[in-house]
């Protein structure tokens, strides 16, 4: 027969939405896989035997692809953050 009252085992009650941490985690993954992308592209620039001034060159256009693709992911997280922020602490105050 199960105890009466709460369960000591019970888990604890989430802190914010499943869809802000769902949103949270795919947006993380995301960015995750720039950022491997832009470092495989770096390694493959580093070891192409083309001329110094050609690397370079395609260094920087990779530089600027990579923030390109990354600002809104990163933007995304800040929104998310704050959001979550917010009902964490609108939570803690009742």
């Amino acid at each position: 027969m199960p105890p009466h009252g709460p369960s000591r085992t019970s888990p604890q009650a989430p802190v914010y939405p499943a869809d802000l941490e769902a949103a949270m985690q795919e947006t993380l993954a995301t960015l995750a896989d720039v950022d491997l992308a832009y470092e495989q592209h770096r390694k493959m620039l580093d070891g192409w035997s083309g001329s110094k001034t050609q690397r370079e060159r395609l260094r920087a256009e990779s530089d600027v692809l990579h923030k390109k693709e990354r600002e809104p992911l990163v933007m995304r997280l800040a929104d998310l953050h704050d959001r979550i922020s917010r009902l964490t602490l609108l939570r803690t105050l009742h």
